[in-house]
């Protein structure tokens, strides 16, 4: 329940960032770089609470008291496990290539190098944007796809993946933030599926 408060509080913070109210552009990057933090440390506090429920899971499956019903839902558990860590290495990869296009090797760096321009507008292929969007939709399908009830209790609640959200004439920090909160997205639906 935290880990959904705290998507949410980033998930607002992250959409108000449209104007910053005449704010100079020093305040707006401080304050992109802040919510890039803060995205970052919500996909690993949710990350760090699936690696708990996978090896919660695991016992379950040891424990003869468990295992039975643990040993009827480990494919789908193992699916969603599986679709989660590829599409996570593809978002990786994606961030990566953006990263190299603007000749930043180290993530970390931007972060912390004031010489780097983050604010500037950056082009970035369209053909790669649609791919990216694409599988993350077709990660969205194969989580509810996985068995009925797990599309009638989260079809509502998994993120859309709407690639309307991708503007092409963001800057490079905008756009990291928005691959964050995609990764974030990501391991919060993974969370749901194997919670459940």
């Amino acid at each position: 329940m935290r880990a959904l408060i705290i998507i949410m509080m980033v998930t607002v913070g992250f959409a108000g960032c449209n104007g910053f109210g005449g704010k100079s552009k020093e305040d707006e990057l401080i304050v992109l770089r802040e919510m890039n933090r803060s995205l970052e440390n919500a996909f690993n506090f949710i990350e760090m609470k699936n690696n708990s429920t996978e090896n919660s899971f695991v016992e379950k499956l040891i424990d003869p008291n468990t295992s039975l019903k643990a040993q009827s839902i480990k494919t789908q558990f193992d699916s969603t496990i599986s679709f989660s860590r590829k599409i996570i290495a593809y978002v990786d990869s994606f961030e990566k290539d953006l990263l190299l296009s603007q000749g930043i090797v180290d993530k970390n760096s931007i972060l912390s190098d004031q010489s780097i321009s983050l604010t500037r507008e950056i082009s970035i292929n369209s053909e790669k944007v649609h791919q990216l969007f694409e599988k993350l939709k077709n990660y969205r399908v194969k989580l509810l796809s996985l068995d009925s009830n797990v599309f009638n209790q989260f079809n509502e609640r998994l993120p859309k993946f709407e690639m309307d959200n991708f503007n092409h004439k963001m800057s490079l920090i905008e756009d990291l933030n928005l691959i964050s909160k995609l990764k974030t997205d990501i391991v919060t639906s993974e969370g749901f599926v194997i919670d459940y």
